[in-house]
């Protein structure tokens, strides 16, 4: 089993509305409500006309300074600053979910909200009094205290889902034994980050590893990156877990509070056979005296690039990515896209090779 986990974000909501399709029991998006606006496709209306029938899980997602930094957009995360600390209102987003039978409401407990365990016990009943599936989603540091009262309340039809985070699954071999040896009884599900929020696109190409066909990711070059850490999606059923979740190649970040032009341009192409991405960059500078990146202009030269890439080897054909990447190219006027675009055909590409390969 896989989850997608995606923010309501313009991006991915595009991404529900083009491939809900992918989504099925095997292949169900946890979608974390990070900003709400009245009569815009970000509410719980919108989301779950994009979802198009599909089952989804809906976290109402908030956040903690220590973990996601002080640069977070409050205005572009509205909900997930006004339920820091508000249990009430989280409590009255919680009954929203409830009116929908293809939604499953997530309860999380993490540095960002904390329960006493008397609190969790009645309000996981609230949410099951009416034979309503719920997923519990804890961090590590929570599991301990928890995991008695988790066990007494969530049944078989339920989901418990371990969020690791950026942590690594080897480093959580006592939780992981914990766990398994528990009388928790839901179905289990184990997320991650593996593209830590901490490196920029700049630092790609520099830790790669020599390929089959010769090609690296040293010095700056293209190549297989080592950057990311997808383990999770090979060890998850040794772990004793049903299934995986993660970012499907983004970062687990918060819109800032501030954006720029400039930046190194990045494509990373998701291959399962590999479970490795593929980075696409732009080292070109502009400027002799103090040089600087080329930003989205460097896209041109990626988007060139990956044309050379072997059709075969990538999995070109039929791929939804490169489909899309045709129809942004054909017309008099090519586009390159934005940081957005890209982030949307990295999870585009993700999803098409999970879906192929895994799900199908």
């Amino acid at each position: 089993m896989y989850i997608p986990i995606l923010k309501n974000r313009d991006q991915e909501l595009k991404l529900m509305k083009n491939y809900s399709g992918c989504f099925s029991e095997k292949m169900i998006p946890l979608i974390e409500i990070i900003h709400e606006k009245k009569d815009e496709i970000c509410t719980i209306e919108g989301i779950q006309e994009r979802l198009n029938g599909k089952e989804a899980f809906i976290d109402y997602f908030t956040f903690d300074v220590e973990t996601y930094g002080k640069n977070v957009g409050v205005n572009k995360c509205n909900i997930a600053n006004d339920l820091r600390g508000n249990m009430k209102l989280y409590f009255e987003k919680i009954e929203k979910i409830l009116k929908y039978d293809n939604l499953i409401p997530v309860v999380s407990i993490s540095n960002a909200r904390d329960f006493t365990k008397e609190d969790l016990k009645a309000f996981l009943l609230r949410i099951k009094q009416n034979n309503k599936r719920v997923a519990l989603r804890i961090t590590d540091e929570y599991l301990y205290r928890y995991m008695t009262t988790i066990s007494e309340i969530i049944g078989k039809q339920d989901f418990f889902m371990f969020d690791i985070r950026e942590q690594d699954i080897d480093s959580k071999f006592m939780e992981n034994e914990e766990i398994k040896s528990s009388n928790i009884v839901a179905r289990k599900i184990i997320l991650n980050s593996p593209r830590h929020r901490n490196i920029k696109n700049g630092s790609y190409g520099e830790d790669g590893e020599d390929g089959e066909d010769g090609e690296d990711g040293e010095d700056g070059e293209d190549g297989w990156t080592n950057l990311i850490d997808n383990s999770v999606a090979l060890k998850y059923k040794k772990e004793g877990f049903e299934g995986f979740g993660d970012f499907m190649g983004l970062k687990d970040a918060l819109p800032g509070k501030s954006g720029g032009g400039k930046g190194v341009a990045l494509a990373l192409i998701y291959l399962y056979s590999k479970n490795k991405f593929y980075i696409v960059k732009n080292n070109d500078t502009i400027g002799d005296k103090k040089p600087v990146d080329q930003g989205l202009k460097g896209y041109e030269k990626v988007i060139c690039k990956i044309n050379l890439l072997d059709s075969k080897e990538f999995e070109k054909r039929d791929c939804a990515m490169f489909n899309e990447l045709d129809t942004m190219q054909s017309g008099k006027e090519k586009k390159n896209g934005s940081w957005a675009t890209w982030n949307y055909l990295t999870m585009v590409r993700y999803l098409d090779q999970i879906h192929r390969h895994m799900i199908e």
